[in-house]
Protein backbone atom coordinates (compact mmCIF):
# COMPACT_ATOMS: atom_id res chain seq x y z
CA UNK A 1 0.00 0.00 0.00
CA UNK A 2 3.03 2.50 0.55
CA UNK A 3 3.52 2.21 -3.38
CA UNK A 4 0.10 3.17 -4.09
CA UNK A 5 0.25 5.73 -1.60
CA UNK A 6 3.94 7.11 -3.32
CA UNK A 7 2.46 6.66 -6.47
CA UNK A 8 -0.75 8.82 -5.40
CA UNK A 9 1.21 11.47 -4.08
CA UNK A 10 3.69 11.56 -6.99
CA UNK A 11 0.60 12.14 -9.03
CA UNK A 12 -0.86 15.00 -6.69
CA UNK A 13 1.92 16.80 -6.79
CA UNK A 14 2.71 16.47 -10.52
CA UNK A 15 -1.06 17.71 -10.92
CA UNK A 16 -0.27 20.60 -8.63
CA UNK A 17 2.69 21.33 -10.54
CA UNK A 18 1.12 21.09 -13.77
CA UNK A 19 -1.38 23.48 -12.49
CA UNK A 20 0.83 25.72 -11.10
CA UNK A 21 2.58 25.78 -14.08
CA UNK A 22 -0.85 26.67 -16.40
CA UNK A 23 -1.38 29.24 -13.89
CA UNK A 24 2.07 31.05 -14.18
CA UNK A 25 1.67 30.83 -17.86
CA UNK A 26 -1.97 32.14 -17.97
CA UNK A 27 -0.50 34.74 -16.18
CA UNK A 28 2.27 35.44 -18.08
CA UNK A 29 -0.03 35.60 -21.18
CA UNK A 30 -2.80 37.99 -19.35
CA UNK A 31 0.17 40.43 -18.91
CA UNK A 32 1.56 40.40 -22.19
CA UNK A 33 -1.83 40.35 -23.91
CA UNK A 34 -2.76 43.43 -21.36
CA UNK A 35 0.64 45.20 -22.39
CA UNK A 36 0.18 44.83 -26.35
CA UNK A 37 -3.46 46.20 -25.62
CA UNK A 38 -2.22 48.95 -23.11
CA UNK A 39 0.50 49.66 -26.48
CA UNK A 40 -2.25 50.11 -29.22
CA UNK A 41 -4.35 52.03 -26.92
CA UNK A 42 -1.34 54.52 -25.74
CA UNK A 43 -0.59 54.91 -30.12
CA UNK A 44 -4.56 55.08 -30.61
CA UNK A 45 -4.11 57.98 -28.08
CA UNK A 46 -1.63 59.51 -29.65
CA UNK A 47 -2.71 59.38 -32.77
CA UNK A 48 -6.06 60.72 -31.77
CA UNK A 49 -3.99 63.42 -29.88
CA UNK A 50 -2.43 64.50 -33.23
CA UNK A 51 -5.17 64.41 -35.36
CA UNK A 52 -7.12 67.05 -32.90
CA UNK A 53 -4.08 68.83 -33.19
CA UNK A 54 -3.82 69.05 -36.17
CA UNK A 55 -7.76 69.92 -37.04
CA UNK A 56 -6.71 72.67 -34.39
CA UNK A 57 -4.11 73.63 -36.36
CA UNK A 58 -6.29 73.67 -39.30
CA UNK A 59 -9.24 75.43 -37.41
CA UNK A 60 -6.74 77.91 -36.57
CA UNK A 61 -5.34 78.73 -39.54
CA UNK A 62 -8.96 79.23 -41.10
CA UNK A 63 -9.86 81.64 -38.95
CA UNK A 64 -6.63 83.79 -39.46
CA UNK A 65 -7.38 83.36 -43.44
CA UNK A 66 -11.31 84.44 -42.53
CA UNK A 67 -9.91 87.61 -39.82
CA UNK A 68 -7.06 88.59 -42.86
CA UNK A 69 -9.71 88.57 -45.47
CA UNK A 70 -12.61 90.33 -43.45
CA UNK A 71 -9.25 92.82 -42.49
CA UNK A 72 -8.92 93.07 -45.94
CA UNK A 73 -12.36 93.79 -47.09
CA UNK A 74 -12.36 96.02 -44.11
CA UNK A 75 -9.46 97.73 -45.73
CA UNK A 76 -11.06 98.17 -49.15
CA UNK A 77 -14.02 99.97 -48.04
CA UNK A 78 -12.17 102.72 -46.36
CA UNK A 79 -10.09 102.94 -49.20
CA UNK A 80 -13.18 103.46 -51.07
CA UNK A 81 -14.70 105.96 -48.51
CA UNK A 82 -11.41 108.00 -48.75
CA UNK A 83 -11.39 107.95 -52.66
CA UNK A 84 -15.24 109.12 -52.76
CA UNK A 85 -13.96 111.71 -49.85
CA UNK A 86 -11.13 112.89 -51.74
CA UNK A 87 -13.61 113.12 -55.81
CA UNK A 88 -16.24 115.00 -53.52
CA UNK A 89 -13.83 117.57 -51.64
CA UNK A 90 -12.11 117.74 -55.30
CA UNK A 91 -15.71 118.32 -57.06
CA UNK A 92 -16.37 120.88 -54.35
CA UNK A 93 -13.22 122.74 -55.21
CA UNK A 94 -13.69 122.53 -58.96
CA UNK A 95 -17.64 123.90 -58.68
CA UNK A 96 -15.84 126.97 -56.62
CA UNK A 97 -13.38 127.63 -59.03
CA UNK A 98 -16.05 127.46 -61.45
CA UNK A 99 -18.04 129.40 -59.58
CA UNK A 100 -15.40 132.33 -58.93
CA UNK A 101 -14.71 132.09 -62.52
CA UNK A 102 -18.38 132.85 -63.31
CA UNK A 103 -18.45 135.65 -61.24
CA UNK A 104 -15.39 137.40 -62.74
CA UNK A 105 -16.82 136.19 -66.38
CA UNK A 106 -20.14 137.55 -66.17
CA UNK A 107 -20.57 141.11 -64.72
CA UNK A 108 -24.47 141.74 -65.30
CA UNK A 109 -25.13 145.26 -66.47
CA UNK A 110 -26.21 148.45 -63.27
CA UNK A 111 -30.06 147.54 -64.46
CA UNK A 112 -29.99 143.79 -64.49
CA UNK A 113 -28.63 144.12 -61.28
CA UNK A 114 -31.46 146.23 -60.19
CA UNK A 115 -34.49 144.33 -61.67
CA UNK A 116 -32.67 140.49 -62.28
CA UNK A 117 -36.03 139.46 -62.82
CA UNK A 118 -36.58 141.38 -66.20
CA UNK A 119 -36.84 138.93 -69.48
CA UNK A 120 -33.80 140.59 -71.15
CA UNK A 121 -31.56 140.14 -68.22
CA UNK A 122 -31.95 136.55 -67.81
CA UNK A 123 -31.83 135.75 -71.44
CA UNK A 124 -28.80 137.57 -71.10
CA UNK A 125 -27.40 135.49 -68.11
CA UNK A 126 -28.55 131.94 -70.14
CA UNK A 127 -26.88 133.24 -73.18
CA UNK A 128 -23.55 134.11 -70.79
CA UNK A 129 -24.20 131.03 -69.13
CA UNK A 130 -24.27 129.20 -72.08
CA UNK A 131 -20.73 130.60 -73.54
CA UNK A 132 -19.38 130.24 -70.52
CA UNK A 133 -19.72 126.29 -70.03
CA UNK A 134 -19.14 126.46 -73.33
CA UNK A 135 -15.68 128.08 -72.77
CA UNK A 136 -14.83 126.98 -69.48
CA UNK A 137 -11.81 124.53 -68.90
CA UNK A 138 -10.37 123.94 -65.06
Amino acid sequence: MTDVFKIALGVFIGGLLAAFVYTSYMAWEMKRSLGQFNTALSKDAQRMQAETNQAIQQSNRAVQQAAAAAQMEKDRIAEQGRQRQLAQQQEAERDARRQVAWERYFQPSPACRADSINLDCANAFMAAKKRFLEQYRD
